[in-house]
């Protein structure tokens, strides 16, 4: 509202100065010529496929760095650790999704509370991702089988968790395996509600972005795949080597909400190794 005479309230909009620095990151493997010949005879390539493993182990690297960022609460701000109890939690305190006793736990309820506080910046969450133990937790949790138990007699899945928590749900990778063929959950037990935006702009306020380097030399759009013989040529085999450039940083916080520890995350045990052959 503005008197006569009177110059109006006044907003002002900034922008970000932070800085990002892509680094390269890569992964190569040898391909001997008498397997490229096999595989050619077989009617596939192992320089493919070779090729193939190395962007797909890059993408995990990533996937595993960003899950790194995601879920450590000095990063994301508001949060709920229900492993930790009331001292741990940016917004009250909750049972895990796992305890099912007395009707303890309310994951929809959960949910919908952090909606809420994302909403409060000004978007609203646009994506749940679940991490594989989590998934299965949800997906039995009495209060989302009662949303179904008499319309829809067959399992629940990601469409249905989507109906029931008004957002697009995701479930993140699997495990990884260290040196010593033990597996561990990339995302743990924790679920994380976010926004983002599908078409990046300069107004964009997702939550996390990931920068590439597009100019990068010996590369097109920052993926870079090369081909080269063994220096030692009586070896018979191709080096293939895979690149990209990127840096990913939170530029949003407050557009995120991170359930950590919300169920007890089974353990793994040594995964035999694969026989050659």
């Amino acid at each position: 509202l503005r008197a006569p005479g009177d110059r109006p309230q006044t907003v002002r909009r900034t922008y970000s100065a932070n800085t990002y620095f892509c680094k390269s990151h890569g992964l190569s493997a040898t391909v001997p010529f008498e397997e490229e010949q096999y595989a050619l005879g077989l009617g596939f390539s192992m320089k493919q496929n070779a090729t193939r493993l190395l962007i797909d182990r890059i993408n995990l690297d990533r996937e595993i760095y960003i899950a790194g960022i995601a879920r450590n609460v000095s990063n994301i701000t508001n949060y709920n650790d229900y492993g930790g109890g009331a001292s741990s939690s940016s917004s009250g305190t909750n049972y895990p999704w796992d305890d099912y006793t007395a009707g303890h736990s309310h994951p929809i309820v959960d949910v919908d509370a952090a909606k809420d506080l994302i909403l409060q910046s000004g978007v609203a969450a646009n994506s749940l991702i679940l991490s594989a133990p989590v998934y299965k937790i949800l997906r039995n949790h009495p209060d989302i089988i009662d949303r179904f138990k008499y319309t829809m007699p067959g399992a629940i899945g990601l469409a249905e968790l989507s109906q029931v928590f008004g957002v697009p749900v995701t479930q993140a990778a699997g495990i990884v395996l260290d040196k010593s063929n033990n597996g561990s959950w990339i995302w743990g037990g924790d679920a994380i509600l976010t926004y983002t935006q599908a078409a990046p702009t300069m107004d964009d306020v997702s939550v996390m972005k990931t920068f590439n380097w597009a100019a990068a030399p010996m590369t097109a759009g920052g993926y870079g795949v090369l081909e080269f013989p063994d220096p030692y040529l009586d070896a018979k085999t191709d080096w293939m080597s895979v690149d990209w450039y990127w840096d990913t940083k939170v530029t949003a916080p407050e557009t995120a909400y991170l359930f950590k520890n919300t169920v007890t995350v089974p353990a793994f045990g040594a995964i035999a190794a694969p026989t050659e052959g």
